[in-house]
């Protein structure tokens, strides 16, 4: 589950505001990345990996785009994460809100990991199956090599 968002002072806000350009239509965090995901690594291995952007709250970090999100369209329910909108945005450092979709942690995890897996497999609904891990999130294997 995600963190919920607390509600930021100005100087927050203005903290977190400097950290983006808005130069272009993309929104760029200029800021701390984290570790791009296992599954972006393996799809995007020849592209230089890049994380999502981070942001600390007093002392306790949050995705930069749930902040932009939080700033400009609301609270996001804790069991709600965000996407980037494919054929729109696909910039994982991209915190404009309009480039965003909230959706299930399930849908998010469907769209994900989905074209290829670890051994090159081309992924599709009849190559892959569904399995929940011990904490209870949702996951999708290939079949192919159990990956």
């Amino acid at each position: 589950m995600a963190l919920i968002i607390p509600e930021l002072s100005d100087k927050d806000k203005e903290r977190f505001w400097i950290k983006v350009d808005k130069s272009n239509d993309c929104w760029i965090w200029k800021a701390a990345l984290s570790e791009k995901s296992r599954c972006l690594k393996l799809l995007f291995r020849h592209i230089k990996s890049e994380g999502y952007g981070c942001f600390s709250i007093k002392n306790i970090n949050y995705k930069a785009t749930r902040i932009a999100w939080h700033l400009t369209k609301g609270s996001i329910a804790e069991d709600m994460v965000l996407d980037h909108v494919k054929g729109i945005c696909t910039t994982t450092r991209c915190v404009n809100p309009d480039h965003l979709e909230l959706v299930s942690a399930e849908e998010n995890n469907r769209r994900s990991c989905k074209s290829i897996c670890k051994q090159g497999h081309i992924q599709s609904p009849e190559n892959r199956r569904k399995y929940k891990s011990k904490i209870g999130s949702t996951h999708y294997r290939c079949k192919l090599c159990k990956w």
